[in-house]
Formats: structure tokens, sequence, C-alpha cells
């Protein structure tokens, strides 16, 4: 990576790491999930608008509408809906570890879409190891929740198409735009459930606060830096941010939530991080193309 965006990918990684611990402390604090994820991407929405004119200019997503609702729904507005709803069950350290699952999955998806991205040894390994990381924190930490397991699994996934969406229809237009767009799509969609589960009396005051950073820092300012680290390094290895999220979320709820870290939590990251990090290595021994900047 370039300076610009080893910054960007750490910047990005310390932020979505502690996205879990704010959704946790909402849920906790009185906030239905359904509202945790509309207030979420709608603030991130609204400010984006005021703050960018780019995402008042909305002729160039002419003729992608149905890509964009597309992302919207597969990268935003379904994990985060699901993020929230399993929050209520298990610890944000699982939940972290659990989405870090989405390289493996993208990997694996990339073997059937891309005909020039044929499975190495090397990274065959790595899908081997990484999912079997997966198995060993579900079968030892997420046993007592199966459902919650499967929604997590379920978001990875969603957090592994929308990249492959952005790539191949909407990285003509410029990053912002798209995920300002974005953004007001996802709040129209949560915004229904968000309405019929709104709590009858006022969530507590952290919650209030952890709504705010996460509509600010870990929305707004996130998916600006999201997409310029996808044009800066591509779709592929942007979403090897989720590499270091885990460590991050682990690490703060630790002191900040008293989580205690189960065997299959250690275990499974110590196997779904290297399997994700072999996985996603160079095609082919070849460079990855670089996307096409707006």
């Amino acid at each position: 990576m370039s300076v610009k965006g080893s910054a960007v990918f750490t910047a990005l990684s310390v932020i979505w790491g502690c996205t879990y611990l704010f959704i946790k402390v909402a849920v906790d604090g009185g906030v239905p999930p359904a509202g945790v994820a509309f207030l979420r991407v709608g603030l991130g929405a609204a400010i984006l608008v005021t703050v960018s004119p780019r995402c008042r200019r909305l002729a160039p997503l002419r003729g992608r509408w149905r890509a964009l609702t597309v992302f919207a729904m597969v990268d935003i507005a379904v994990p985060f809906l699901v993020v929230a709803l399993v929050e209520r069950h298990v610890t944000s350290s699982l939940a972290a570890v659990a989405i870090a699952a989405s390289p493996l999955i993208l990997a694996a998806l990339a073997f059937g879409y891309d005909r020039g991205d044929r499975p190495t040894v090397r990274r065959a390994a790595g899908l081997v190891l990484g999912f079997g990381g997966v198995a060993v924190l579900v079968g030892f930490d997420g046993v007592d929740h199966p459902w919650a397991s499967l929604g997590l699994l379920a978001a990875a996934a969603g957090y592994a198409v929308g990249p492959l969406v952005l790539k191949r229809r909407l990285l003509g237009v410029d990053t912002t735009l798209v995920m300002g767009a974005a953004l007001g799509i996802s709040a129209a969609a949560l915004a229904p459930a968000a309405v019929v589960t709104a709590p009858g009396t006022m969530p507590s005051p952290a919650a209030l606060a952890a709504i705010l950073a996460m509509g600010i820092l870990c929305t707004a300012a996130a998916y600006v830096l999201y997409g310029l680290l996808i044009r800066e390094v591509g779709p592929g290895r942007a979403i090897v941010v989720t590499y270091l999220n885990p460590l991050v979320a682990v690490a703060i709820a630790i002191p900040l939530l008293g989580e205690r870290p189960g065997l299959g939590l250690v275990l499974g990251m110590l196997l779904i991080l290297p399997g994700s990090w072999l996985a996603t290595s160079e095609r082919s021994g070849r460079r990855a193309p670089s996307p096409p900047r707006s």
C-alpha cells in the first residue's frame, strides 16, 4: 500500500473496530436493533448530504440505481440490522470475529466470478484454515445461539458481496456520492421497522451517545474513508480492513464492557485472521489490477 492507503486502512480499522462496542452499548441501553441501524445510516446520510455538494448531484447515478440499491441492501442495511439484532444475544467480541470471515467469503466468490482468478495452494489453504476457524468459533462460543451465529455469517457474506457490486457496477462514480446515496437508500428501507419498534421510553444517555458516534464516525466518516481505500487499493484488498477490526473490538471490549473471550473466540480468531490473509494474497503471483479513479 501507499502511505495514503496505509493511513486510511489503519484509521478505518480502528473506527470500524469500535463499532461493535457502540452497537452493544446502544442495544443494551434501550435502542431497538432496527432503531440502531436506521439512526446510524440516517445520521450518516444527512451528514454526507450536508457537508458534500457531490452527494446532491444525482445525475452521475443515472442508470445505476438498481446496482446502487443492491449495494445498499447487502453492504449496509441488512448487515447493520442483523449485527444489531445479534448483539442482543452475543458479545461484541464474538460478533467482530465472526464478521472477519468476510475476506474468506470474498475469496471463495472470486474463484467463481473471475475466470482469471484461480485458486492457488496457498489461497486454498487459507480458505480451509479460515473456515476451520469459523467452525471453531461457532462450535464453541456460538453454540448457545446458533441463529445468531448464522446471522453473523450472513452479514459477513453481505460485506463480501458489496465490494463486488461496487467494483463491477459503481466504480465509475464518485465514491462519496455512491456512499451517501447508498446510506440514504438504506435509511429509507430501515425506517418502517424503526418506527414499528420505536421504544416507549427514552434510551440511556450512553446509548444515545453511542448512536451519535456511530452516525458521525463509524458511518459518515468511515464510508468516505472506505471509498477512498477502495479507490486506492481495490475492493479485494479494501475488505482486508476486517483483519484488524476484531483485534480492536476485543481489545476495547475487555476493559470497557467486561467481556471475557472464550476458548472458541481465541482459537477462531487465531485461525480466521491468518486464513483470511492467505486467502486474499496476490492472485497467482500477479498484482491485482487497480480500479479506475473517478
